[in-house]
């Protein structure tokens, strides 16, 4: 009972601080680079966008990828790092009361150049009386980066927007004519053979070596609404073929018939793959008929998702897995622990989630530890990436 009444007064003071409204707003205005020899500079525009006059009584918190701080002593706050990236901001002695609908700007100088908007500000939440167990969260508005000073530490340094633009339109002239096998990734090739193969609700699916490649094939024409079924003339047959090494395959379509030939599971899973990607490219299950020859030029494929700096949830997961196999990677790099915290449930090691997988305000990190990338300040809401774990069960199914 006493476990149960903690939960219900931790949840009570979670949508407490979520159904407060912060007494100021606050944005974000990057300067220039080499605003001083080593330094960019930047701003913060505070607004009390309250009812009443804001006195001293606030602090505001903020995370930015950590860099030495230059201010001028006739600042109307004091900013000082309470932990890696996390800032404090606080009203000092030189501070006037802000009336409702009045500003003060925070000019700052940061130590080394900002390149990027991962570089911007973020994580913001405010504290009023001291009461850190109450953080209100404070979007921070961020001001365009549309001046080269504000993103390049020399000319051309980093490609901006019209850049690209003016790159990618030289790529027009040399695109072929689109057919529903011009995918990704790209097989290596592919030779029209004229004419079209429709594949209706139903098929015929032969072949029994590649088991694996099979059942994951089933599933997913079911998704898509087709069925496997004897009596149709229009066929798939997997097959095995021993002149097609590692992970390579051969398609061939033509007049009613997918013929899918590899050396290997995988390889009969990569042509399958290119099946269902075909599909999902063509008109009505339309198919052109054609040779398609193809293979990996990478025996590793891999794709790191760092859950312990940007959590997502359990279903998120599962798509983002079912993803990459679409996309024919073959390697996950789950970072699920770092400094940042730990997402993983260990049943003989509580504290590892009850502490590690909580980011907000607190200064001792005996309950949860400090916002190190995002958040706002408040530890047990789950809709911030700075918070949440999975659980034994769902690392399980993952």
């Amino acid at each position: 009972m006493k476990k149960m009444l903690s939960i219900v007064a931790s949840t009570a003071v979670a949508l407490t601080a979520l159904a407060q409204q912060a007494p100021i707003a606050v944005r974000w205005e990057m300067g220039r680079n080499g605003a001083e020899k080593g330094y960019y500079s930047s701003r913060f525009v505070i607004k009390n966008v309250s009812q009443s006059p804001l006195e001293k009584n606030w602090q505001f918190y903020f995370n930015q990828f950590s860099r030495r701080l230059k201010l001028s002593d006739q600042l109307p706050v004091d900013i000082k790092e309470v932990s890696t990236t996390y800032y404090q901001v606080t009203p000092n002695d030189r501070y006037h009361t802000l009336a409702p609908g009045d500003s003060m700007v925070v000019d700052m100088l940061m130590r080394g150049t900002m390149v990027n908007i991962c570089y911007v500000p973020m994580g913001g939440h405010v504290v009023m009386n001291g009461d850190t167990k109450k953080p209100i969260g404070v979007k921070i508005a961020i001001a365009p980066l549309d001046n080269p000073e504000q993103f390049q530490s020399r000319p051309n340094d980093y490609p901006d927007g019209n850049r690209m633009y003016a790159f990618n339109q030289t790529l027009q002239d040399a695109q072929a004519p689109a057919h529903c096998y011009d995918i990704f990734p790209t097989p290596k090739s592919v030779t029209l053979t004229g004419g079209y193969t429709s594949i209706g609700n139903v098929v015929a699916v032969k072949g029994g070596k590649f088991g694996d490649a099979r059942r994951f094939m089933l599933d997913e024409l079911k998704k898509r609404g087709v069925y496997a079924t004897g009596n149709t003339s229009t066929t798939i047959t997997l097959t095995a073929d021993k002149k097609l090494s590692g992970e390579a395959y051969e398609m061939v379509v033509t007049d009613g018939k997918v013929l899918i030939a590899a050396g290997s599971e995988q390889g009969c899973m990569n042509g399958v793959k290119t099946l269902i990607s075909a599909l999902d490219h063509s008109k009505a299950n339309r198919l052109e008929n054609a040779v398609v020859k193809d293979s990996p030029d990478f025996g590793y494929r891999g794709f790191m998702l760092d859950v312990s700096r940007n959590f997502t949830t359990f279903e998120n997961m599962k798509r983002v897995i079912d993803l990459l196999a679409y996309y024919k990677l073959n390697v996950l790099h789950f970072h699920f622990c770092d400094d940042e915290a730990w997402r993983v449930e260990i049943p003989g090691l509580p504290e590892l989630t009850d502490v590690a997988s909580r980011r907000g305000c607190t200064f001792d990190e005996n309950e949860f530890i400090a916002p190190i990338f995002d958040g706002n300040g408040n530890p047990d809401d789950l809709s911030q990436s700075s918070n949440g774990y999975y659980t034994r069960q769902q690392m399980i199914e993952l």
